[in-house]
């Protein structure tokens, strides 16, 4: 929102035309990507203020696809952290993005182990997720024990995207 004096206000969008406009002001039909909007006074007599105010903004209407770059077995130490290695598309938010979420370890349905990512656009995070005790029991009795890994991933435009991925964690650095 912004302030029109009395006499009236211009917008533009982008290196569009200006227009008449008022508070509050509303964009329809903005395709996807990064846009600038600029706002200007006009006087009585018509003439447009020298100095635009400008703000950027993004329109993102696509969920964020974070990837798992862990191999399909994955080594357990003695300590029962899990490193994920997660990756956020270099696509996001125009690659000035990032994805944000927890991830969620599970054996046969019952959360083993939780933890929260933070990734920028075009990069991996590595999070760790401590097992609980007995599931740690477990990985270690086993010569590999399937585990679901769930991602619930929120971008900065607040797109969120939940999906599960399977894995096989076994006891040992490599």
């Amino acid at each position: 929102a912004f302030t029109v004096p009395a006499s009236g206000a211009q917008c533009r969008l982008d290196a569009g035309p200006w227009i008449p406009c008022a508070s509050p002001y509303r964009l329809n039909g903005v395709a996807a990507g990064d846009h600038v909007l600029s706002v200007r006074s006009v006087d009585a007599a018509g003439n447009a203020g020298a100095t635009p105010t400008s703000t950027r903004f993004q329109i993102n209407p696509n969920a964020p696809v974070v990837s798992l770059r862990n191999p399909a077995i994955i080594r357990v130490p003695a300590s029962g952290l899990v490193a994920l290695r997660l990756l956020c598309p270099a696509t996001e938010g125009a690659g000035h993005g990032a994805c944000d979420g927890t991830v969620a370890l599970r054996f046969a349905g019952r959360t083993v182990g939780r933890a929260t990512f933070h990734a920028a656009a075009g990069k991996t995070a590595t999070t760790r997720v401590k097992l609980t005790a007995s599931a740690l029991r477990r990985v270690r009795s086993k010569h590999g024990v399937r585990a679901a890994i769930a991602l619930s991933v929120k971008d900065l435009a607040g797109n969120r995207r939940a999906t599960t991925v399977a894995r096989v964690l076994r006891a040992g650095r490599r």
